[in-house]
């Protein structure tokens, strides 16, 4: 990631492992915007690597709702779409479990005609 224009992570995870991979294998520190009153503050196309929780980090009050649909804020559609309009997003490992996620990412890629989402 910190050799390459794909530096944006996008997670549902609230724990730390994927800075803590980062820092391990690449001895490299990550942006990490752990709540969404750091949205505005994201650079797209940014040089340096970037994490984006979507439900926090396990430091800023998770948002884990078993069973119902966790309602993200009208500020995650504005930073998805634009993920989506300069990149092809790539689901690794998720399962698409997330009702209000997975409303943001199919009204981005519906918007974004050229937006696509490969699942691994």
């Amino acid at each position: 990631m910190n050799n390459a224009r794909h530096n944006l992570v996008l997670t549902t995870n609230f724990d730390r492992l994927t800075e803590t991979a980062f820092l391990s294998y690449r001895n490299a520190h990550a942006w990490v915007f752990a709540h969404e009153n750091m949205l505005d503050i994201i650079a797209i196309i940014e040089q340096h690597p970037s994490i984006v929780k979507v439900h926090r980090d396990m430091f800023f009050s998770p948002m884990s709702t078993e069973g119902e649909v966790c309602k993200l804020s009208k500020e995650w559609f504005k930073i998805i779409n634009e993920i989506s309009r300069q990149y092809h997003v790539i689901a690794l490992g998720y399962g698409g479990n997330d009702g209000g996620l997975m409303e943001i990412l199919e009204m981005a890629l519906q918007e974004n005609s050229n937006a696509r989402m490969y699942w691994c």
